[in-house]
């Protein structure tokens, strides 16, 4: 696999391949003020939980300045990891069934509940129609996922892979997202 470009997204930071292209000093506000910086027009973005909006932002950096690419269709996978998955909305939901007053959950929270949204948001987003998955661990795995992407570029008719770690809890929030090329021989 032949890497293209590297995200980072960690401590009220962006990176793109090591270079610092935004920072906030407050960290509520730093997943909208990147949205922002980077012009993105996904009115969407608003509706999404921290790790959708952390995956998406992430997705956009790697999609951005790259003319040259396109990582649209069935030639991309997505392969990313998490710890927390979605635990901030489903405390959230579960939290929605104690209250009598609002005892019906939303289902703008509910369809948050699963972790595999953050990569049905890029997939969205990006119009991604190849293999797609989500794996909970306890840390990111690089060698077991770097493992399932140069599979995939073997069996697989696949161009590209977007291949990270996505997380958000009460410790913090990050996002580490790579743009693989296959490599051809």
């Amino acid at each position: 696999m032949r890497l293209i470009k590297a995200v980072h997204i960690e401590h009220s930071s962006l990176l793109v391949d090591g270079k610092q292209v935004y920072t906030h000093t407050d960290n509520t506000a730093f997943l909208k003020g990147a949205y922002t910086f980077l012009e993105m027009n996904y009115i969407k973005f608003f509706k999404m939980d921290a790790p959708c909006k952390l995956a998406t932002l992430a997705s956009t950096c790697l999609d951005q300045n790259t003319p040259d690419i396109d990582f649209s269709g069935d030639k991309t996978a997505v392969l990313l990891a998490t710890k927390s998955g979605c635990i901030e909305s489903d405390i959230k939901h579960v939290e929605s069934y104690r209250d009598p007053d609002q005892f019906f959950p939303s289902p703008a929270v509910f369809v948050y509940t699963l972790p595999n949204i953050m990569v049905g948001e890029i997939c969205i987003k990006h119009k991604i129609t190849g293999e797609s998955a989500c794996y909970m661990m306890e840390n990111y795995d690089l060698s077991m996922m770097t493992s399932l992407a140069n599979d995939l570029f073997a069996r697989e008719k696949y161009r590209y892979c977007v291949l990270g770690w996505v997380d958000s809890s009460k410790d913090g929030q990050e996002a580490h997202l790579a743009l693989y090329e296959k490599e051809i021989e």
